[in-house]
């Protein structure tokens, strides 16, 4: 798509968002799986309506979006809540720190015979915990206790 404005590449790529959202809501979805659907679907990757110069006229938005999610995030980080919480943070981020990237190294390597540098990234990769993801997903859910107070934790920690 050969749009120079910024604003009409934000606003299809909004519209498509919330779309693929409805979309996803109908079929007992949490909307942000439809929202990422979408940006996948109309990304460079499948469809390419979008391409980098139109997407990098974005980039200030992007920022302040991502400095929005990050003050979000840093809100869930109390200190009280850590110390109560310590020992349930501690053996999660461990385990999410070693048994993630070991399962899906082994899975990848000896199971799908990926190259051992293609497994090793996406390893580490699998490791990232995606916190507007999860902030979208407990907003939607209005998903409130000892979980949800541990994930934000964590995610603000992990982040």
């Amino acid at each position: 798509m050969a749009s120079e404005d910024p604003l009409f590449t934000l606003a299809l790529i909004l519209v498509a968002g919330v779309a693929g959202g409805q979309v996803a809501k109908r079929f007992g979805l949490p909307g942000v799986t439809g929202q990422i659907l979408a940006g996948i679907l109309i990304g460079p990757a499948v469809l390419g309506l979008f391409h980098h110069p139109e997407l990098q006229s974005l980039q200030p938005m992007t920022h302040f979006a991502l400095g929005l999610i990050a003050v979000t995030v840093g809100s869930h980080l109390h200190l009280t809540r850590i110390l109560v919480a310590k020992r349930r943070l501690f053996f999660l981020l461990l385990f999410e720190s070693t048994v993630t990237p070991i399962v899906v190294f082994t899975s990848l390597y000896y199971l799908l015979d990926v190259s051992w540098v293609v497994a090793a990234v996406l390893a580490a990769l699998a490791v990232e915990t995606a916190p507007a993801t999860i902030l979208a997903l407990v907003r939607e859910a209005r998903a409130k206790g000892v979980f949800v107070r541990t994930l934000m934790a964590a995610v603000a920690l992990n982040n």
